[in-house]
């Protein structure tokens, strides 16, 4: 079924399905960036990007007493991408679960959706992306009182197999977690996650390593207080996708300040293990962010997004301040600057190729500044400028020139508008 035959079927059975808690609503998000240094250092002789990009979404979710089923449409494209008058497929689907409430408190949710917990670090939606993330999940949640309870799986094949057989793509063959979050006190809450990941031996049939991540998150917001606190801190054990024993650590900490009622900064300091290349060992120091955010966390111009691939296992350590002002209600002004340094050893491959040499760590130092303006409730403008001051330890990793001036700016304009919505069912 084409795109269009697919967005037609799914309006004729939500509206012949009009029930009282229909809601059909819609995104278009158009982005228009200037890339001079976005994801890499560029050289002086490579000339800036012009890119536009657009993200359109239709999503029509229904809810009753004892279910919901949420569908979500996407169209993501590169303006001239493809010439005009082909007719060549681009709509897929975003989401489409189904979640069925045994009790007020204990459902069952099944189906491709997106995951994002506590702080993003190790689940995201990853939403900067156009395309986005989705998972292809069966999950039981249970939610009373401040405690919740998410225990959740996925089983992924390539094709209909009626035997098993190796599994090329470069992603889980499995991916399982239980997820607890407690309300300690009003201000204070704390979620504990288990997450196993398993990914198949190259060329194998049968063989899965299993990677294991544990660890906590502790959330402290008070309203009436000036200070606020996200803190968390996961362990890493089992094995990598290459057989390898795996024991690495990350931990984050980040205070809030509320300067005026106006003002909040943000002091933080996100810290990933590493392994030493001047040592030959075959254990893997390296800690995965999994399937987390990496933009907005560590950086907007998005040099480290999967910190083990983007530093070549090295680690990061990331330090930043950032500022959050609200001139008015419907404008808002944030601006950071990142420090991002190696928390291991790796080798300077650029100053002296061929011998192993240890780099120095410090990797440069990046500037973000973004702002957001209401036009109206369903409507959002969003515009920003960056600029990384990279070592030439960043060539290591991303080639290009670093005394270079690398900056990337860009235009966003976010239409969220809701197309229908019912009044609720009344008894």
């Amino acid at each position: 079924m084409n795109g269009k035959r697919l967005f037609l079927f799914l309006a004729l059975l939500l509206s012949i399905n009009a029930y009282s808690q229909l809601k059909i609503d819609a995104e278009i998000r158009p982005r228009f960036e200037y890339r001079d240094g976005y994801k890499t250092l560029l050289s002086s002789d490579q000339s800036p990007a012009f890119v536009i990009s657009q993200r359109s979404r239709v999503n029509f979710g229904y809810t009753d007493e004892k279910y919901t089923i949420f569908l979500s449409v996407q169209d993501s494209r590169i303006w001239g991408e493809a010439v005009s008058k082909t007719d060549a497929a681009s709509i897929d689907l975003f989401e489409a679960w189904a979640q069925y409430n045994f009790t007020n408190n204990f459902s069952m949710k099944v189906g491709k959706q997106s995951l994002s917990y506590d702080d993003k670090h190790l689940l995201g939606p990853n939403d900067w992306n156009n395309v986005g993330a989705t998972h292809d999940i069966a999950m039981l949640k249970y939610k009373e009182d401040g405690f919740s309870v998410d225990l959740a799986g996925g089983y992924n094949n390539n094709s209909d197999k009626t035997y098993e057989s190796n599994y090329p793509l470069n992603t889980y063959k499995y991916l399982s977690y239980l997820w607890i979050n407690k309300a300690i006190t009003k201000n204070l809450s704390v979620s504990v996650l288990n997450l196993l990941d398993g990914y198949q031996k190259e060329e194998s049939d049968d063989t899965v390593y299993t990677r294991a991540t544990s660890g906590f998150y502790a959330n402290y917001l008070n309203d009436s207080s000036f200070y606020s606190m996200n803190l968390s801190g996961y362990y890493q054990y089992g094995k990598s996708k290459s057989g390898s024993k795996i024991s690495a650590y990350f931990f984050s900490i980040a205070p809030e300040f509320k300067i005026s009622q106006k003002l909040k900064m943000i002091i933080a300091l996100d810290y990933f293990s590493g392994d030493n290349a001047l040592k030959s060992d075959s254990e893997v120091n390296s800690f995965s962010n999994l399937y987390g955010d990496g933009h907005g966390l560590y950086g907007y111009m998005d040099y480290f997004t999967t910190i083990d691939s983007h530093t070549e296992g090295s680690g990061l350590a990331d330090l930043y301040l950032r500022l959050n002002y609200n001139p008015s209600k419907k404008t808002n002004i944030e601006a950071t600057i990142h420090n991002f340094r190696l928390t291991n050893n790796a080798i300077d491959s650029i100053s002296t190729p061929g011998v192993p040499v240890k780099a120095d760590r410090n990797l440069g130092t990046e500037i973000d500044l973004m702002v957001k303006h209401k036009l109206s409730t369903s409507a959002e403008l969003r515009f920003g400028f960056s600029t990384m001051l990279a070592t030439k330890s960043m060539e290591i990793f991303k080639g290009g020139d670093h005394s270079k001036f690398q900056s990337w700016g860009w235009m966003m304009f976010v239409f969220k508008p809701t197309l229908y919505k019912s009044e609720k069912k009344q008894n």
